[in-house]
């Protein structure tokens, strides 16, 4: 239960930092994009038994034969910023590009619908936080080569 929004205009993965399970409970704070051997960024929405064999499959250079098999049960959705754009998958990890912005996790809706309105990701992952149970805690700025930050909201 995640909010992570891309912009494939600035480059950026925005994220909130709440990790909870399937009753609410929240369990801990983590980060929820990951820096990949290549030096790009992948956001990771679901199951964390799926989590850690894509961040393996992509630190092998995804080979073709050995996509891992994420079962329906360990529903997971991808976000991954690479030099090249922004690009977006579910389960299947078939990704496509992203030409504007996109999101995954159960916030995705309420910071879509902000950007639609003209905030800035960092403003709409801040927005979910405040209204999506299952989002909340730090919201987190990831640009590629570069250390994450955390979003200050300016009142």
């Amino acid at each position: 239960m995640t909010c992570i929004i891309g912009d494939a205009t600035r480059m950026i993965l925005v994220s909130d930092s709440q990790v909870t399970d399937e009753d609410s409970n929240t369990k801990a704070y983590e980060d929820k994009v990951f820096k990949l051997a290549d030096g790009s960024l992948l956001g990771v929405a679901g199951d964390i038994r799926s989590e850690e064999k894509v961040i393996e499959w992509f630190d092998k250079g995804c080979p073709k034969g050995d996509k891992p098999e994420i079962k329906e049960e360990h529903d997971c959705d991808f976000i991954h910023l690479t030099e090249e754009g922004l690009f977006i998958s579910d389960r299947s990890l078939d990704f496509w590009r992203v030409k504007k912005y996109d999101g995954i996790g159960s916030g995705q809706g309420i910071a879509l619908g902000a950007m639609l309105l003209g905030h800035s990701a960092e403003e709409a992952v801040w927005a979910a936080t405040q209204v999506d149970m299952h989002t909340g805690g730090n919201v987190v700025v990831y640009e590629i080569g570069k250390r994450p930050k955390i979003y200050h909201r300016k009142v």
